[in-house]
């Protein structure tokens, strides 16, 4: 839903990742036991698993596609890689949670980030005058 929102490619990005993760993370402290469960439905439903993070990566490629034509990303990029490494990226706040202490990280420091990334998609402001 986040990705479908009718705003900048570089908030809709920030948005997908974050509102995902914190979903997760709610999910993994239900239960005292359920980010150990989380890893174990995860390695059950394997399959289901590459599917989603296929379809994750196939969106994440359509809004970084959305922002080249915006001219908000650099267009020289293959979006479908690039997803692919945003996806590795924030692998660290995915459970088991080895470096996120708190639901609060992941609503501060995914953000932080996303800019990160963001800015390093951008493209520069008169692009023409770097290629020459």
């Amino acid at each position: 839903r986040a990705a479908r929102r009718d705003l900048p490619a570089p908030e809709r990005l920030k948005a997908m990742l974050v509102e995902g993760l914190l979903h997760i993370w709610d999910f993994c402290h239900q239960a005292p036991h359920s980010p150990t469960l989380w890893i174990e439905v995860m390695d059950a439903a394997s399959r289901y698993a590459l599917e989603a993070r296929e379809e994750s990566r196939k969106i994440i490629a359509g809004i970084i596609a959305d922002g080249q034509r915006d001219g908000v990303f650099c267009a020289d990029l293959a979006p479908g890689p690039v997803a692919g490494l945003v996806q590795l990226s924030v692998g660290g706040f995915e459970p088991p949670y080895m470096v996120v202490e708190n639901r609060r990280t992941i609503e501060t420091e995914l953000p932080r980030l996303v800019e990160l990334i963001c800015r390093g998609l951008r493209a520069p402001a008169n692009e023409g005058e770097l290629r020459s």
